[in-house]
């Protein structure tokens, strides 16, 4: 049940009824929207036996079984979306980002970062600029950069202590380091020292926890590459003690000035302000919980997972449960095919459950590893859009309004041609898939429960995957000499060296379908499709940036895919926005909006024989890529809103892969980075 579902409940209680029309117009969605809605209400109220909404002429009835204040104790009791970050929440957190980056952030990474849209970011804005201002900070913006954080770094340590030492929130912490910062910086060590330092220093112990608190801040800010510029006052005594200890232990992170900064504000330092109490620790918990654990699996799996708001909400109310210590009881899930054939969900998982574990206190348990994995693996699919070639039927029994829940359900996990007829219809057409909602006798139809559990969804996944395995194997036709080769690779590959059967099966799988023509997954054009030979050049000459966008944009005027004015419009952007080209290590894909410019949606690139920067100011910060050196230029002309969306996915996620990258580089034609491609993306697609 989202948001809106439950403000349209709390309405219903009030008023009894209503309209689609008003309901509509009130929340500015359609009727479909709402009708979407009230399927999700009666769902709900279905489930807990409240009783049900009814639709009957665009006019909407709630009819309870219980009293109004039960059903309001129970929405107000357990609801995700409460849980969902206030604006000072996200303003806090976007703040901390930008003190840990030295350069711009983008509103397309905060959003990703905070699991939420550009626009909710922008509204923030205002909220974080008076935060920072609060504490001595200023933030600045540039178009086409982002933001960034303009202050003295002592006032950003003051600011990150000022978080980190109240109780409330010190599970901030994910933001403030990176993971793996207390290896980094020899956490351990620092520990010993502090605490030897304490009969030296003769410090209280509310002075000795600012001591280890300050250092941990001042020596990750100072391995990060945040350095102290002024001078601060302190006990001659003290600074020698501390100073000593760390040369005897050799600990490179914490110079004269940290420490006399440190002391300082031990000691003399003003009384740090006390944050936002409308900041509540359990929304802080859940929510960091879910970006720190959403933005590692998705690198680990190489699957962008943070605009999947269903996972989300799922994963979400699923560490509500955790963090409530609402241990699910009951024997572990039986998941065995899916674990079967996505061998690497499970292990990545397990790779990652201490980011769960350690703020929720506790071992999770078997059952709730498992609901992990049923969220991850719906989550999966969604991004594959299962079964989109695919006819499949409902047969149920039930109500119209409960049989328009079944297929918005449905659709919204799947993308499928469905239709739905009642238990007396006859089926009519043929249908790769038939489901029912009752048993039906001497028919193979897949039966599940009219309210579509996950257990449901993992059934029919199961099944539309074999089918569209079955179905891809159909479509291969190749001859005699096809076939040979095919042999070939089967060979070489059961010579090689593999782990494990499943290894070996997806090996041979790759290869076969790399080398063999099969109806495309998708209809939209490949990156190899738009990069052929002939739009590939090595080795090209340039002065400077602006010489690589001419040479790259050489091809698509010859071919007519651009005119001239495409290439002063890219070079313009570029001089007013800054280097925002550079996706990647020496990778710039420079491009502009859509104009009368553009004749047709192409691309074009060429590997340079020196490398050049894109930006004038600054040259090699290894911590901000657009500083880098530039080896590739690509660029990108687009006519329409989805030809080139396959291609460029597809280029970002093998710009990725470090072996890509390598193997690009030793190419020695254009033919060979073609191929590279080529070869690369088919492996991407049938992994996905």
């Amino acid at each position: 049940m989202n948001q809106r579902s439950k403000e349209i409940l709390h309405f219903l209680i009030d008023k009894n009824h209503s309209s689609l029309q008003e309901l509509s117009e009130m929340h500015d969605v359609s009727e479909r929207t709402i009708r979407n809605d009230i399927a999700s209400l009666n769902d709900y109220l279905r489930n807990l036996s409240f009783g049900n909404v009814t639709v009957k002429n665009k006019q909407i009835t709630l009819h309870l079984d219980v009293s109004k204040k039960r059903i309001c104790d129970d929405i107000n009791k357990f609801d995700v979306y409460e849980y969902k970050f206030s604006s000072n929440e996200r303003s806090l957190i976007c703040l901390l980002i930008l003190l840990g980056s030295h350069g711009y952030v983008t509103l397309s990474q905060l959003s990703e970062k905070l699991l939420a849209s550009r626009s909710t970011i922008v509204n923030d804005v205002k909220s974080m600029r008076k935060l920072a201002s609060k504490h001595h900070l200023e933030i600045i913006s540039k178009a086409n950069k982002g933001y960034k954080v303009d202050a003295k770094e002592e006032d950003s340590r003051s600011f990150i202590y000022s978080v980190i030492s109240q109780d409330n929130f010190t599970t901030l912490e994910p933001v403030i380091f990176e993971e793996g910062y207390y290896q980094e910086i020899n956490l351990p060590l620092l520990q010993k020292i502090v605490t030897v330092s304490r009969e030296q220093l003769k410090l209280s112990e509310k002075n000795l926890n600012s001591l280890l608190t300050y250092s941990i801040i001042c020596s990750y800010r100072h391995y990060k590459g945040f350095t102290l510029t002024a001078d601060f006052s302190c006990p001659a005594r003290l600074l020698e003690v501390f100073q000593k200890l760390l040369s005897e232990y050799r600990y490179p992170y914490l110079d004269a000035k940290d420490i006399a900064f440190i002391f300082n504000q031990i000691l003399e330092g003003t009384p740090h302000q006390i944050l936002d109490a409308e900041i509540n620790k359990e929304t802080l918990s859940i929510q960091v919980i879910a970006m720190a654990f959403i933005e590692k699996i998705s690198k680990d799996l190489q699957i962008d997972f943070k605009d999947d708001y269903i996972f989300y909400e799922n994963f979400s109310a699923h560490l509500l449960r955790m963090m409530r210590k609402e241990i699910i009881e009951g024997d572990p899930l039986d998941i065995s095919d899916v674990i079967k054939s996505n061998p690497r969900i499970k292990q990545v998982i397990l790779d990652n459950l201490y980011i769960i574990e350690k703020n929720v206190g506790r071992k999770a348990s078997p059952v709730e590893i498992d609901y992990i994995i049923i969220y991850v693996y719906a989550a999966i699919e969604r991004k594959k859009r299962l079964g989109s070639n695919l006819r499949v039927a409902v047969l149920t029994e039930q109500k119209a309004t409960e049989a328009f829940f079944i297929e918005s359900k449905l659709l919204n996990q799947f993308s499928f041609s469905l239709d739905i007829y009642s238990i007396d219809d006859t089926i009519q057409g043929k249908y790769d898939l038939i489901l029912t909602t009752t048993p039906v006798p001497n028919k193979a139809y897949i039966q599940i429960s009219p309210y579509i559990s996950d257990e449901d969804y993992l059934l029919i996944a199961n099944h539309i995957n074999r089918i569209v395995k079955d179905k891809e194997f159909s479509q291969l036709t190749f001859d005699k000499e096809t076939a040979s080769q095919i042999y070939q690779m089967v060979a070489e590959e059961v010579d090689s060296p593999f782990k494990d059967k499943q290894e070996l099966k997806r090996r041979i799988k790759a290869k076969i379908f790399t080398h063999i023509s099969h109806t495309a997954m998708k209809s939209d054009t490949a990156l190899y499709e738009f990069l052929t030979p002939d739009r590939i050049e090595l080795d090209v000459e340039v002065v400077d940036w602006q010489d690589s966008i001419y040479k790259v944009g050489e091809q698509l005027i010859a071919r007519g895919d651009i005119t001239e004015d495409y290439l002063k419009v890219v070079i313009s952007n570029i001089k007013e926005n800054g280097p925002y080209v550079v996706i990647s290590p020496g990778f710039a894909f420079p491009h502009a909006p859509f104009g009368d410019y553009n004749k047709k949606t192409s691309m074009s690139l060429i590997r340079l024989k020196n490398t050049i920067y894109f930006d004038d100011e600054e040259h090699d910060n290894p911590r901000d890529i657009a500083t880098m050196p530039v080896k590739y230029v690509c660029m990108l002309s687009i006519t329409d809103r989805r030809k080139h969306l396959r291609a460029i996915f597809n280029l970002f996620n093998l710009l990725k892969d470090k072996d890509f990258r390598e193997k690009m580089d030793s190419c020695h034609t254009a033919q060979e980075i073609h191929n590279l491609i080529y070869e690369r993306e088919r492996l991407l697609e049938l992994r996905r």
